[in-house]
């Protein structure tokens, strides 16, 4: 009898550590989750994708050459050029994407202080910009990659947020029975597969060059 009771309460400790596993498991879906959930939002508001129609199309004067600058952290580098006109008290940018489609040995030839030119900018960023009617940035091309970065995005964030959520609806361990054996949902190696199938999807159907690129586009 004794031996009995000692063996049905080391199954019942058994299990309840079993229990406490999954919830400590879970914790961690649920900081996945959230970790994917922000990426994905995020990535749906950026870059920045106007139509030409939403940009403020004037001609300005440049009070100075433009300045080019970067910066390096662990992230990676960053590129942009500073650019002021005459009677604007903002300083306008040309960064992210659209920095990538730069026309640069025509642009750091050709654009200079006292310049008039023909900019279309939303907000403080400027999308294209033009002199004497040569275009010196491809605003269609910076357009399309933007698209083909949030799909990119979308994809893996969104992939990486549905296999963080699954898990969140069982209360105990998933298994599946076959027969006399029981076979663990390793949800973490599912996450893992399925962000790999994502990308080789979107590697054959988008491009790898849409995922981030050099520093200019050729």
């Amino acid at each position: 009898m004794r031996s009995g009771v000692h063996y049905f309460c080391k199954k019942v400790d058994f299990n309840e550590s079993m229990e406490e596993s999954w919830y400590k498991i879970k914790a961690k879906y649920w900081t996945g989750a959230f970790f994917f959930a922000f990426l994905a939002f995020f990535s749906f508001f950026w870059p920045l994708t106007p139509n030409v129609s939403d940009l403020a199309i004037r001609k300005v004067k440049l009070s100075s050459d433009p300045i080019w600058k970067e910066s390096h952290r662990k992230g990676g580098a960053k590129y942009w050029i500073n650019l002021r006109f005459n009677d604007e008290f903002e300083s306008y940018s040309i960064d992210g994407f659209d920095y990538k489609y730069i026309d640069y040995s025509a642009f750091i030839a050709d654009i200079r202080e006292g310049d008039s030119l023909t900019i279309g900018t939303y907000g403080t960023h400027i999308l294209s910009l033009e002199k004497n009617g040569i275009q010196y940035l491809n605003f269609d091309k910076a357009q399309l990659h933007k698209e083909k970065n949030k799909t990119w995005a979308c994809g893996l964030f969104l992939t990486g947020l549905t296999c963080c959520v699954i898990p969140l609806f069982f209360k105990t361990y998933p298994t599946l029975r076959i027969g006399r054996q029981e076979i663990r949902f390793h949800f973490g190696v599912i996450l893992v597969v399925s962000l790999i199938i994502v990308f080789v999807v979107l590697y054959n159907k988008v491009g790898f060059e849409y995922i981030s690129g050099g520093q200019f586009a050729k």
